[in-house]
């Protein structure tokens, strides 16, 4: 598996941890480490379908749930604010969109696609 598709089983699991409810702490870790794999993710090798229809849209959903983290944060510590004060849900859709557009951007592409450019084995000598 390579890591647009590693990329793509995380923001899964964000998805479906969203889906059953989190508290704040297992949320914040959890974005955190998504966002540090997120970043870690080389794209330079990558065919422009696959960073185009894939890299790019998980890159969206992860800047939205980092975005939501913050939003989280700065809601808890505010002592004043009221519960309808925080929408975290047009974060978390926003971000489900573009994990579902990823997804879809990875089903449409052909699988060399997927491929980092400068992998020997699929590369070939002319």
């Amino acid at each position: 598996m390579d890591e647009t598709e590693d990329m793509l089983v995380l923001l899964g699991e964000v998805n479906g941890r969203l889906d059953v409810g989190m508290n704040y702490r297992d949320y914040s870790d959890l974005i955190s480490d998504l966002n540090v794999e997120c970043r870690g993710l080389d794209t330079s090798d990558l065919d422009r379908d696959c960073l185009t229809n894939v890299a790019v849209p998980s890159e969206e959903a992860v800047s939205k749930y980092v975005e939501a983290a913050r939003e989280w944060s700065d809601f808890l510590d505010d002592l004043y604010c009221e519960t309808e004060d925080i929408d975290l849900q047009s974060y978390w859709s926003d971000a489900s969109d573009s994990v579902e557009e990823a997804s879809s951007g990875r089903d449409s592409i052909s699988p060399e696609s997927m491929i980092e450019i400068d992998d020997p084995e699929t590369t070939s000598d002319f």
